[in-house]
This record gives structure tokens, C-alpha cells and sequence, in this order.
């Protein structure tokens, strides 16, 4: 349903210079969680899919070491701030 101010809101909110979406393996989900069923974490990750779609955000799969994972964290925020350093110039 949309809102009569619905686009002056979304114009008006600041967006992130950096964002991304975790992505996990669902077994690994389901070994942390397991109040869950397998369907219901299908649901959430497929739900999770369309919104990094939807809002161009970033995949990020933690199939890899944590390491890894956080290296390519710091790498996307670090090239986020050099690009607004080199915009303020």
C-alpha cells in the first residue's frame, strides 16, 4: 500500500555509502538457529535476496573464514570513505 508522503519520505532519508547482506549457508543457519525450520530460513534468505536486489545492496557469503569475510567488509568500507574524501576535494 502506499503512503500519500511515502516518496518524499524515501527522498528525504539518507541513504548508507556502504551496505550489504550477509549471506549464509542454510545449513550452517540452521545448525545456529535451530528454533527454525528448514523452510522458514529458505523463506528468510530468499526474502533477504529480493531485498538486496531491490536495494543494490551487497552479497556477502560467509562460506569463507571469518578472516576473509571481514577483510572484504573493510575493504568495501574503506572504498566507500576514499570515494566521499575524494568527493569533498
Amino acid at each position: 500500500m502506499d503512503a500519500p508522503l511515502q516518496n518524499l519520505l524515501i527522498w528525504t532519508v539518507t541513504h548508507p555509502d556502504v551496505s550489504f547482506v550477509l549471506d549464509a549457508d542454510e545449513q550452517r543457519i540452521l545448525r545456529e538457529r535451530p528454533e527454525h525450520t528448514a523452510e522458514f530460513i529458505r523463506n528468510e534468505k530468499r526474502l533477504y535476496g529480493k531485498i538486496a536486489t531491490y536495494f543494490h545492496l551487497k552479497k556477502i557469503h560467509t562460506t569463507d573464514s571469518a578472516t576473509a569475510v571481514w577483510k572484504t567488509i573493510l575493504e568495501d568500507i574503506t572504498s566507500a570513505l576514499s570515494s566521499l574524501g575524494s568527493k569533498s576535494t
